[in-house]
């Protein structure tokens, strides 16, 4: 909702504030707030600012307001391919810490890059066992989707790595350059040419990752269906159920999942992408004509299908 509302309002290049996305909620009756009360109104505004950051929207830099804009278990892959059913591939169900102390705060601690890789080889696997070829892998932007190979300097290296790095990949130097320096230079070509581990390894199989913007799970269709998956597990839930009992009914729920019901998922998250495709559309035209006035006010005188045939998330 409050993502809806902030994008018709930019879409007309209108600014959004904390307190009109408060009062916007007030109109829609999903907050109840006394605006005559200072106090409980102040209270509710640094509530809505910290849902806001919690959002992943981020404050405008125009001085004197407070404006937004949209900017930062298991593992499995479904795939969206005309030639074969929707299903769950590649399933692996995990646990964190042996003690509470050790637990992480959610799945995205509980492995790290290499156990995402070795992961990611077995999908690649299944999926040339199934014949799924030429995929789109759509993944988000977690850190272990995007980790780079071992070899990669980093800045915190000492300078004769980095520089024996410049001469490896080729960057002329004259090795009387600061460390800072250096790092430039690494950082940019490592940022044209050093490709995430997993993109390699997709690329050699003749697939193609690419990642969907941050702050956009809606357009994770496996969200869903994890989604459809815990709520079959908790509605079994009673006082006598064990840890070992939730395994179970997560495997039987992954595998009495229907193809449709995967299917479906898949094409909500289509047509979400299709509506946000549509709003940046709008957004662009509308930058583009406010650029060729400006071009008109200074001069007067100016005057395909997609390679990959399969989709997997």
């Amino acid at each position: 909702m409050v993502q809806q509302f902030v994008r018709d309002r930019r879409e007309t290049r209108t600014r959004t504030t904390a307190v009109e996305v408060m009062m916007y909620l007030k109109e829609m009756c999903v907050l109840d707030i006394d605006v005559d009360d200072k106090k409980q109104f102040a209270a509710s505004y640094r509530t809505m600012q910290r849902f806001l950051k919690a959002q992943g929207y981020k404050r405008g830099r125009r001085k004197g307001y407070s404006t937004y804009h949209l900017s930062k278990a298991i593992v499995a892959g479904i795939p969206d391919c005309p030639t074969m059913a929707s299903k769950v591939m590649a399933l692996d169900i995990f646990t964190g810490g042996k003690s509470r102390a050790k637990e992480p705060k959610d799945y995205h601690g509980m492995f790290d890059h290499a156990y995402y890789v070795k992961w990611f080889g077995r999908l690649l696997d299944e999926m040339d066992a199934s014949g799924v070829t030429k995929a789109l892998i759509v993944l988000d932007n977690a850190k272990y989707h995007k980790g780079l190979p071992e070899s990669t300097p980093t800045s915190g290296r000492r300078k004769s790595i980095l520089l024996d790095a410049c001469r490896l990949y080729g960057i002329q130097i004259t090795g009387k350059e600061f460390k800072s320096e250096l790092w430039d230079m690494l950082a940019s070509h490592i940022k044209a040419h050093i490709h995430p581990v997993i993109v390699e390894m997709a690329k050699r199989r003749g697939h193609c990752v690419v990642y969907t913007p941050p702050h956009h799970s809606d357009l994770q269709p496996i969200e869903t269906v994890w989604a459809i998956v815990k709520g079959e597990v908790g509605r079994q839930y009673t006082d006598m159920t064990k840890f070992a009992d939730v395994k179970v009914r997560l495997e039987a729920a992954f595998a009495n999942l229907k193809p449709n019901s995967i299917k479906w998922c898949v094409r909500a998250a289509q047509e979400k992408l299709k509506k946000l495709h549509e709003h940046l559309v709008q957004i662009d035209t509308l930058v583009s004509d406010e650029e060729s006035s400006d071009d008109s006010d200074n001069s007067s005188d100016d005057g395909g299908d997609s390679e990959y045939d399969n989709k997997l998330w």
